[in-house]
């Protein structure tokens, strides 16, 4: 795996109000070759746009809020396991949409 990899999905729609919204979901993973650790730092908002800005972000209180995932693992490993606790995290946001 390259040093670090970045992530973004985009889940879907969601009307709030009247306006609607793009779901996204994001991960950064580091892996740290000299103690082996790979860092996946993970987050989710909405966005009024079909494109994934920082600037314009949404949260509202029914998605989790962001978490890192550290886990131990070979170099040959982590973009694999990167990806895995990305879609794993995906999957828990698809969970957490109001009537999805």
């Amino acid at each position: 795996m390259q040093s670090n990899l970045d992530l973004t999905a985009s889940l879907g729609r969601k009307k709030l109000d009247k306006d609607e919204y793009e779901v996204f979901a994001t991960a950064h993973a580091a892996y740290d070759p000299t103690s082996g650790s790979l860092t996946v730092t993970l987050d989710s908002f909405l966005h009024p746009g079909d494109i994934a800005h920082i600037e314009d972000r949404i949260v509202p209180p029914w998605l989790p809020p962001k978490q890192v995932d550290r886990e131990h693992v070979d170099s040959n490993e982590a973009s694999d396991l990167a990806k895995d606790v990305f879609h794993r995290w995906c999957e828990k946001i698809r969970r957490c949409i109001p009537g999805h």
